[in-house]
This record gives structure tokens, sequence and C-alpha cells, in this order.
């Protein structure tokens, strides 16, 4: 089971920095949110959290 962390603005948009995780526990992806869009760099990793690809929303 994945689990991420992460916020809500008062309309109930993602906001902030959010992560989710693989289900052995390693990163799976993390970045920010603004009224639900992503922003900025994000990261994504492998089960062995290894960088795969790192990709920038502006």
């Amino acid at each position: 089971m994945r689990r991420a962390t992460g916020g809500f603005d008062d309309e109930k948009q993602k906001h902030g920095v959010w992560k989710r995780y693989h289900a052995n526990g390693q990163l799976w992806d993390e970045g920010r949110f603004s009224y639900s869009k992503k922003v900025g760099t994000w990261k994504v990793f492998d089960e062995a959290g290894v960088l795969q690809k790192s990709q920038d929303f502006g």
C-alpha cells in the first residue's frame, strides 16, 4: 500500500510539498502542488530509492 504526505488548502485543493511512498517504504515521488497543479521540480524514484526522473513543471 502506498502512502502519501501533503496538505490541502481551504478549498480542499492539494497545496505545498507532497511525497508518496512505495509499498516498501521507499520514496516514490516528491514535489510541490499549487492549487492542485504540479509546480517546480518533481522527482520520481524506483523501489530501491534511485532517482529515475526529474521533471520541471514551471
